[in-house]
């Protein structure tokens, strides 16, 4: 079995119309933030956004880690998704927006957002929007805010429109077992969601979003729940994206401190920035 066919085996490629754009897809999404902070804070965000510091990505490494991955991949990625946090609290989204056209030339690139700051977007987000074909992917909350009206501003404006969901009311909280006894296996394979989010950060892919975010965590709670150093793959360190595949086929370490088998569905709400969202709380964290 190829490299490729084991990939395949945990993420079967989307069907989604705008994949078969691209010939020979060999990588059906990558995401990576843009400002790790948000300003809607979801409880138990499984990227650890209400515990982030502002921070905008750093605009020069990004572009060096996108070329990167670029050049790896010659542009055949599915999906190119602009995240965060809330992307759209980076006050030079634009930047970020010319850069990912500039080196996806062909790729189906979408800003994913809570959609609450549409009303503050100046002109030349919308403009660049046009200009670089990049999608506005919006899920929708139950908050004060009218994301009807803005579908039709959005899409009348000619920009491509994608609606994430029909307004979440619950989220799914995924436990951190502190002590690392779960098993990776069972994890990776029949639980988890991981390779359907791969994501980017500092030179390094990883197949999920959970693992590279945990800084975010440990520094609010005080915690050391460890990143160990093969749960990403250095994007600097490999010949092909073989090698990328053969990493992403696989667990990772910290699939060890996913309690999966005991996640559990709340209400949609704000977040308290309790640690109970993230942990579960039949652990003895003394």
């Amino acid at each position: 079995m190829s490299i490729l066919e084991k990939f395949d085996r945990r993420l079967r490629l989307s069907q989604e119309p705008f994949f078969k754009t691209i010939p020979q897809i060999v990588l059906p999404k990558l995401e990576f933030h843009i400002e790790d902070s948000c300003n809607l804070n979801c409880v138990g965000c499984n990227h650890f956004s209400p515990l982030a510091k502002r921070h905008p990505a750093d605009y020069d490494k990004l572009r060096k880690d996108l070329g990167r991955v670029a050049e790896l991949f010659n542009g055949k990625i599915g999906v190119i998704s602009i995240l965060g946090g809330e992307p759209l609290l980076n006050q030079e989204i634009v930047k970020y927006m010319e850069l990912a056209r500039e080196l996806f030339p062909y790729n189906y690139i979408r800003i994913v957002t809570n959609g609450v700051l549409f009303e503050k977007m100046k002109d030349d987000f919308w403009q660049a929007c046009i200009k670089y074909d990049i999608a506005i992917a919006c899920t929708t909350y139950p908050v004060r805010f009218d994301y009807s009206k803005w579908e039709k501003i959005i899409t009348g404006k000619g920009i491509k429109y994608e609606s994430m969901s029909d307004g979440v009311k619950d989220m799914v909280i995924y436990p951190i077992d502190p002590y690392g006894r779960q098993d990776v296996n069972i994890n990776f394979y029949q639980l988890c969601t991981s390779n359907k989010c791969t994501f980017l950060k500092d030179g390094k892919i990883y197949p999920c979003a959970y693992a590279p975010n945990i800084d975010h965590f440990n520094s609010f709670f005080n915690k050391k729940i460890p990143l160990d150093e093969k749960d990403g793959i250095d994007i600097y360190k490999v010949n092909s994206a073989d090698e990328i595949f053969d990493f992403l086929s696989r667990p990772i370490p910290f699939c060890r401190f996913c309690k999966r088998k005991n996640n559990k569905t709340v209400k949609w709400r704000v977040s308290a920035r309790d640690i109970e969202e993230w942990y579960d709380t039949t652990n003895n964290w003394k």
